[in-house]
């Protein structure tokens, strides 16, 4: 929505409109300051909403990893829309389990140049949808790949770019 309202600025010509707009949004999430996950901006923003999310939901976030440059001509929306789609899920899968098994694993790293994400999680067998169609052509987009494994209650995606 919020994009929304900055096009229509952007496409009447009205920067300035847009650039305010921009500021309110960024004034209301200041407050809770980005953390530093990667030092690659846009995966440390998306992780620390998300990690916001996670904590208003009882939700244990357990991060590993090591990235400080997105590899070759991986585009900033891409890797977004990767991390926002992997999260979300994860987010939704354990709202459904007790508060004891809320527990959510996000490893990310680069492996032989090419950007590794695994992120695994308990699930009921009931709940999880195996594929995102958004990460698959976006693994494609990038020569890579997506793994979905389901085993007993875990549930596992290992994401190569």
């Amino acid at each position: 929505q919020h994009m929304g309202i900055i096009s229509y600025h952007l496409d009447k010509g009205d920067t300035d409109a847009a650039s305010e707009y921009i500021s309110q949004i960024y004034e209301n999430i200041d407050a809770t300051k980005m953390v530093h996950y990667t030092g690659v901006v846009p995966i440390d923003v998306v992780i620390s909403d998300k990690k916001r999310e996670m904590d208003n939901k009882n939700i244990t976030f357990n991060w590993s990893g090591s990235v400080n440059k997105i590899p070759g001509n991986i585009q900033e929306y891409d890797i977004c829309t990767v991390f926002i789609a992997i999260l979300d899920k994860a987010i939704k899968e354990c709202e459904s389990l007790s508060l004891s098994e809320r527990e959510l694993k996000l490893l990310v790293e680069i492996n032989n140049g090419k950007l590794y994400i695994m992120e695994k999680h308990k699930c009921k067998a009931d709940n999880a949808d195996k594929e995102d169609l958004r990460i698959r052509g976006i693994a494609e987009k990038y020569d890579g790949y997506v793994i979905y494994t389901e085993s007993g209650d875990n549930y596992m995606v290992e994401v190569v770019l």
